[in-house]
């Protein structure tokens, strides 16, 4: 083989390395929000399903194609490197230059370039270039079948079930990293950002985990006296006081402040106690899940 040959063989090889890579890149972290919202601008929604259905495959296809390239083009950089050199009259530092231009071209090619075009235009790049994709993942399919092999093979050795893809469980991972971008960019406070996480983990924790500890609880004696009642209302300032009879275990009710309104404006006489004041408390257990509380909030 010609040293043009191979010189070209290897120019070639790097732009299809610099093309897979990118690929791979972007199909394993690209945000699908991004990506739903470029295909309804373009008015191919279908299309969005269509590529979230079959992106793993397309990474995997990228993937098997970037080494075979990589492999190509190493080879034929080694082989016109020896065909215009006498290796014997190389250099130590010769040897160093040599190796430093690959490793800066590899980083190049394999990955300054695909996170470049994962962070600014990953959606473009997807819409643009899928069928590419789709097309090279038919054609080393034989190659990608040891992926699945090895996969299957490390699952039984450590004795993991198959799991199946979990569609919730992405979203929430597409909803952490939107959040994330979000506080990088200063459009999100790191409450903020803690309250969403909270929301995201609702089925995750039970009601134990958030109850408020008894010794800091702000309760009334259902035997309170108006003026009593009043101020400790004012002085703990909330909108719902759980109230007990006798001791704290026994909880009777919960007194809304709101209903105490109308009752400041009659005389003392004519004012409803404590205990006709208070609604119906709601109990339940530790073990009940928050997301499950939220939903019994809302009925």
């Amino acid at each position: 083989m010609t040293a043009g040959l191979l010189f070209w063989l290897m120019v070639g090889s790097g732009v299809v390395t610099a093309l897979s890579a990118t690929a791979a890149a972007v199909f394993n972290g690209f945000a699908r929000h991004e990506l739903e919202e470029y295909c309804d601008r373009r008015n191919r929604k279908e299309l969005f399903g269509q590529i979230i259905d079959d992106h793993e495959k397309f990474a995997l296809g990228a993937e098997t194609l970037r080494i075979i390239a990589t492999a190509f083009a190493l080879c034929a950089a080694i082989g016109w490197f020896i065909g215009n050199q006498d290796v014997s009259q190389v250099s130590f530092s010769g040897w160093i230059s040599v190796v430093g231009l690959i490793v800066i071209v590899l980083l190049l090619i394999a990955s300054w370039i695909p996170f470049a075009i994962l962070q600014i235009c990953a959606p473009q790049f997807i819409f643009h270039t899928w069928k590419g994709w789709w097309l090279v993942s038919f054609l080393v399919w034989p190659m990608m079948v040891g992926s699945q092999f090895v996969r299957e093979l490390v699952q039984r050795a450590t004795g993991q079930p198959e799991e199946e893809e979990d569609e919730e469980e992405a979203l929430e991972d597409e909803i952490r990293s939107i959040v994330s971008e979000g506080e990088r960019d200063g459009l999100l406070e790191a409450d903020e950002r803690d309250m969403i996480e909270g929301v995201i983990e609702l089925d995750e924790k039970e009601v134990g985990s958030i109850m408020t500890p008894r010794s800091q609880v702000d309760m009334l004696d259902v035997d309170s006296e108006w003026d009593r009642m009043l101020a400790f209302v004012v002085e703990c300032a909330r909108t719902r006081i759980p109230v007990f009879d006798q001791r704290q275990d026994n909880v009777v009710g919960v007194l809304y402040t709101k209903d105490l309104l109308k009752e400041t404006l009659k005389s003392d006489s004519k004012r409803k106690p404590l205990s006709k004041l208070i609604r119906d408390p709601i109990f339940v257990p530790d073990s009940k899940m928050l997301d499950e509380m939220l939903e019994q909030f809302r009925n």
